[in-house]
């Protein structure tokens, strides 16, 4: 899967990519893995839009149907911008990831939740949510992925590209010792 997806050219969009995944993958499995492997190793995380982000939508609506609509809205563009820069934080991770099983057909559900990373975070509930995963539907049970956790990690406020497989399919004894929500 990797060298296959690593051979991937000219993806501008999240249609792109699911076309050359489709052509290029069967199982619901395998263009899950494309799916996250891509976003892992194409988007970096910026850095400068988490500690700047305070993210805040107004809009009117006249129905849920119209209030749906406009989130909608609002995602996509979240989600064209990462895959046009090529970066974005862990939501447009877990949008993009969402939009991808959309557009091949596979359930998957974005989770906005909380995570630790630090032993002093034990026993301390968040009101505000910190972080967004994904949980997908493959193989007849939901699994857990975290495509942002995948791309690499942070140091001295300077992110440090490194794939990490271990956060596709994580076991779920092993994910909830630090995301919840």
């Amino acid at each position: 899967i990797h060298t296959i997806v690593s051979s991937f050219r000219n993806v501008n969009s999240p249609e792109d990519l699911a076309k050359q995944i489709n052509s290029n993958f069967t199982t619901d499995e395998d263009k899950v893995k494309a799916s996250f492997y891509w976003l892992a190793t194409n988007i970096n995380y910026d850095i400068i839009a988490l500690s700047s982000s305070n993210k805040q939508y107004r809009f009117t609506y006249t129905d849920k149907a119209d209030k749906q609509r406009k989130i909608k809205a609002i995602e996509d563009k979240f989600i064209n911008e990462t895959f046009t820069k090529r970066k974005g934080i862990c939501e447009e991770y877990a949008l993009s990831l969402k939009k991808l099983c959309d557009l091949l057909k596979i359930p998957c559900k974005t989770i906005n939740g909380n995570v630790r990373v630090d032993i002093s975070e034990i026993g301390r509930i968040n009101k505000d949510t910190n972080h967004a995963w994904n949980l997908v539907y493959v193989n007849n049970k939901w699994i857990f992925i975290d495509t942002t956790w995948a791309a690499g990690f942070a140091i001295n406020g300077k992110w440090n590209k490194s794939f990490n497989s271990y956060f596709y399919n994580t076991p779920k004894n092993k994910a909830v010792k630090t995301h919840y929500s």
